[in-house]
């Protein structure tokens, strides 16, 4: 994401948190933490040495869908109606981010709802940045939240939107208000605007009540599925190289890109824009590009909203399927180094695996990781203080552990603070895990940087207080 797109997320979120601490006093007990104390054994990646262990995603038939989702508040509402039907907007998912006290965010969710009801979509709360709050008061976040929304729609949210989504409040609301999806997780972000969350599915899967960037192996262990809000290139080298329109136009890019990204992405395509964000920057040139790139998405896709995408994706896979693609990047200017360049992905519940050119540069196991730490525990953030890494403690960091970690992103220098190295392999994916290569790296070393980085991330986090 760009230097703009956390700055009011993250001065609306100081301030509701601000808020709710000061009203905190009250005496009700939360419930127990959501998440189950004993779940059985995560498997290993022994089951898919040389056959298919999951649904194969691109042989189920499933049919290709849009999701587009917009951030709006009341400010400017009549200006944003006027945007989307511009465009010929249909089934949109709206997204609230939260405006201080629940007062205040009850007439603003209820304008939110009258000014919007013509596009035949929903609306969802966002929930940023919940790892810096100690879990009960997540739950309390979460709880008054959900039932705003009720007190208004007379139901609960379907779902929720996050940066950066949260382990323990994804479980605490399927459990307690049975949302059916999540939109959020910028795939792969590394040390931006107070994230990192590498390691994830780079499409729809359902989350391990573990951890929720971990694909759940089973239907006892998934909490809700977890949907991208929009396209990053598959490259994974050049952050913006995306059809978050925004962005990519601020950083080269254009629409021919905007076009290549959402059509030759896999499997589906998500979009997303922030409205206030689009109208704040006056631009006549961005604008004349989201009304031509929207009209020409709303036109060309069959677009759902992500409650419509969740449960016809469950119709098909019940649980998470396996992703065997292929990438090819555009040879747009902006993004000279992946001019071309052809990746290959295999990711299942078991593993995710990257290759270029017969070689590995990107590996890790999913049945290696750990419980979500910030289940229990929280951390403290200043977001006055360094936003990209500079100062390590300043950082929520969930990011998994990669066996071979050399697929690198350029923006603001070398963010993902490890040493780039890869393995030779001309094989089957699937028995990447078995390859003598692999095993000949993990011996000398591999093992280690695992751990070190383990224990980092551990350090960097508090005990609930």
């Amino acid at each position: 994401m760009s230097l703009k797109i956390r700055a009011r997320p993250v001065l609306i979120f100081v301030l509701l948190v601000g808020l709710l601490a000061s009203s905190l006093f009250v005496t009700w007990i939360i419930l127990s933490p959501s998440w189950p104390r004993e779940l059985p054994e995560w498997g290993s990646t022994t089951s898919i040495h040389g056959e298919m262990s999951y649904q194969d995603s691109a042989a189920a038939g499933f049919p290709r869908y849009a999701i587009a989702s917009f951030v709006v508040s009341s400010r400017d509402a009549t200006k944003m109606v006027e945007l989307l039907r511009s465009v010929g907007a249909y089934n949109v998912t709206l997204i609230y981010r939260g405006i201080g006290s629940i007062e205040a965010e009850h007439d603003e969710v209820l304008k939110i709802y009258e000014e919007f009801r013509e596009f035949g979509g929903i609306i969802i709360p966002e929930f940023s940045f919940m790892q810096t709050l100690p879990p009960t008061q997540r739950a309390i976040t979460a709880r008054d939240r959900f039932n705003l929304f009720k007190s208004i729609a007379g139901e609960y949210p379907s779902g929720i939107f996050a940066f950066q989504l949260d382990t323990y409040t994804l479980n605490y609301l399927k459990d307690n208000n049975g949302i059916k999806f999540a939109l959020g997780n910028v795939w792969d972000q590394a040390n931006m605007d107070f994230i990192s969350n590498r390691g994830a599915y780079a499409f729809p899967y359902y989350a391990s009540r573990r951890n929720m960037l971990v694909p759940a192996r089973t239907v006892e262990d998934a909490s809700v599925l977890v949907m991208q809000p929009f396209v990053i290139s598959l490259a994974d080298t050049y952050h913006y190289d995306n059809n978050h329109l925004i962005d990519l136009l601020t950083h080269g890019g254009d629409l021919e890109e905007f076009k290549y990204l959402s059509l030759n992405y896999p499997f589906f395509s998500p979009f997303f824009v922030e409205l206030d964000w689009l109208l704040s920057l006056n631009d006549q040139r961005i604008t004349r590009a989201f009304i031509d790139a929207y009209t020409w998405m709303f036109r060309n896709f069959k677009v759902l909203t992500p409650l419509a995408f969740a449960e016809t994706f469950h119709q098909y896979f019940p649980t998470t399927p396996e992703y065997h693609v292929f990438f090819k990047s555009s040879s747009h200017p902006a993004f000279p180094d992946t001019a071309g360049l052809t990746i290959e992905w295999l990711m299942n519940p078991d593993v995710r695996i990257a290759r270029l050119s017969g070689r590995v540069v990107s590996a890790l196991r999913y049945s290696r990781e750990p419980f979500d730490t910030f289940l229990s525990k929280k951390q403290t953030i200043s977001f006055e203080g360094p936003r990209f890494g500079e100062e390590r403690a300043n950082v929520i960091n969930l990011d998994l552990n990669f066996d071979v970690d050399a697929l690198w992103q350029y923006e603001y220098g070398n963010r993902t603070l490890k040493r780039a190295f890869d393995v030779t392999f001309d094989g089957d994916l699937h028995n990447f895990y078995s390859s003598d290569a692999l095993a000949g790296f993990l011996q000398d070393g591999g093992n280690k940087q695992l751990q070190t980085a383990e224990l980092d991330m551990y350090s960097r986090t508090e005990a609930e207080d």
